[in-house]
């Protein structure tokens, strides 16, 4: 019997249970997509390292834990599809990455949101002296050689690394030519581009919006990556033993789909993990509450916390007067 080394925690319980296995300094993983920042945001990246460092002082032990933050501006604006949320890994972008998409002000959207979400991580250490935060946003990780490794393979290897996803999590699919990576088209930015890799460093890009062609190395370009290869890339240049992700993460089967995603791209077993998921937030429609469904609200984080303190269940459904 193959024995996984990945260990799944849910919710509240989940948080409980995590804690009595956890010294207190321990290297752990969130992220988020630096654009907007709503209550189901916070619930997951301020309001469960909280709920978890309160753990950890109820057991006795001081919270001195090493958060990695990703920010992620390597994702797309929007995704299209013939349906987004039934076929997973039947989409492509729609126009640009947050890196280059800018607020109707001008301001570009990372220098916008990325302090204003910044501000609201740092209420972890307010409330932990001992707690350490780093922020890392995933285009400064373009030239590690992880990462580089990561996207190439991606972008050569998309119809297998697509099996592998329908495989692990038992999606749906309409059996389109998906992508996962490309290069981000220097004239337009757009990121919907046939990308392909010529030789170990040199990439050819096709736009479909512009219609030009470039072929060009590796570090001139800029990249567009699907999360979900991008959380295994983190994963080894970081070597954290802990992640915190948002309750949809584990609805789409990114529990068994990250352990074959890393044996995929490294070629090894992956280390030992343990994964704590968040319960899901309810938007103003009463579905997931989310930024791709336009449906989200934000309160503050005391609102959050004692709505999280209280409940047990995979869903939150948060009322707002």
């Amino acid at each position: 019997m193959k024995f996984s080394m990945v260990r799944t925690h849910l919710y509240l319980d989940g948080v409980k249970h995590v804690a009595k296995t956890m010294r207190g300094d321990e290297k752990i993983h969130i992220g988020i997509r630096p654009y907007q920042m709503h209550d189901g945001n916070t619930l997951a990246i301020v309001a469960y390292p909280i709920l978890l460092c309160e753990e950890i002082i109820r057991l006795g032990k001081t919270p001195r834990f090493n958060f990695i933050v990703s920010f992620n501006d390597w994702e797309q604006d929007s995704l299209t599809g013939e349906d987004i949320y039934k076929y997973h890994f039947d989409v492509e972008p729609n126009d640009t990455t947050i890196e280059f998409l800018k607020e109707e002000n001008g301001i570009r959207t990372v220098e916008y949101w990325g302090p204003q979400i910044q501000k609201s991580i740092i209420e972890i250490k307010k409330m932990f002296s001992e707690v350490s935060i780093k922020i890392v946003y995933n285009s400064d990780l373009k030239n590690n050689k992880v990462m580089k490794s990561v996207i190439l393979k991606t972008i050569k290897e998309r119809k297998e690394l697509k099996a592998l996803l329908l495989k692990t999590t038992g999606c749906p699919t309409t059996g389109s030519d998906t992508r996962f990576a490309n290069a981000v088209c220097p004239n337009c930015l757009h990121i919907n581009t046939d990308t392909e890799v010529l030789e170990t460093d040199m990439l050819k890009t096709n736009c479909k919006k512009c219609y030009k062609s470039y072929v060009l190395p590796y570090q001139d370009c800029s990249y567009w990556i699907y999360h979900k290869p991008l959380f295994i890339a983190r994963w080894e240049i970081f070597g954290f033993t802990h992640c915190i992700s948002g309750g949809d993460h584990y609805i789409e089967g990114d529990a068994k789909t990250r352990e074959s995603l890393y044996e995929f791209y490294f070629d090894k077993k992956n280390p030992e993990i343990d994964m704590l998921f968040s319960p899901i937030l309810l938007g103003k429609n009463k579905a997931k509450m989310s930024k791709s469904r336009q449906n989200y609200f934000t309160t503050n984080l005391r609102t959050v916390l004692d709505a999280a303190r209280l409940n047990k269940t995979e869903i939150i459904d948060l009322i707002v007067e």
